[in-house]
């Protein structure tokens, strides 16, 4: 007849100094070939973005709108139904750099994802655990989870001065 106490939640933020460094290691590890331009282009959305793993991973291109700089989730795509996530300057350049890339593949060969699988265009990108775990290692950032990215962008949002009425509906 114990109550057992609940697990307590871990909340990580990340430093400035501490994404500088991450995003170095991101470029560095991708000029080398270590890292693909898929899982890098990934983790840094997330952080420029506050949104869920799945919710990139898996993001469309019918999902993203370039004229108004924003994507738009179905209900069926969010944790907390339809959202729409604001994208800055350095997102929207990722995502075009992507569609670029994407448009000039043959057409049997695009992807409707903006984050495909290497070898099977037609399913997003998978391995993402693995290598944001060689990443952390590298940005020294032991225990660092993907999860602690959304963190982080919440905390940056309050440091430059977004309510935090505003940030709650960002992240659903």
């Amino acid at each position: 007849r114990v109550k057992k106490l609940s697990a307590a939640k871990r909340e990580r933020f990340l430093s400035e100094k501490e994404v500088a460094e991450l995003l170095e290691v991101l470029k560095a590890r991708e000029a080398r070939r270590e890292l693909s331009d898929v899982h890098a282009d990934t983790i840094r959305l997330l952080l420029l973005t506050g949104a869920r793993r799945g919710e990139i991973n898996d993001l469309e291109w019918a999902e993203v709108d370039f004229d108004n700089g924003v994507v738009k989730l179905p209900p069926a795509r969010s944790k907390t139904g339809e959202k729409t996530i604001p994208l800055n300057a350095p997102a929207i350049a990722i995502l075009k750099r992507r569609a670029l890339r994407n448009d000039g593949l043959a057409k049997r060969d695009r992807s409707r994802f903006v984050f495909p699988a290497p070898t099977n265009s037609k399913m997003s990108a998978t391995g993402l655990p693995k290598a944001w775990g060689r990443v952390r290692i590298a940005a020294k950032l032991p225990g660092v989870r993907i999860h602690d990215l959304r963190h982080s962008f919440a905390s940056f949002a309050v440091a430059k001065g977004a309510s935090l009425a505003l940030i709650a509906k960002v992240l659903g």
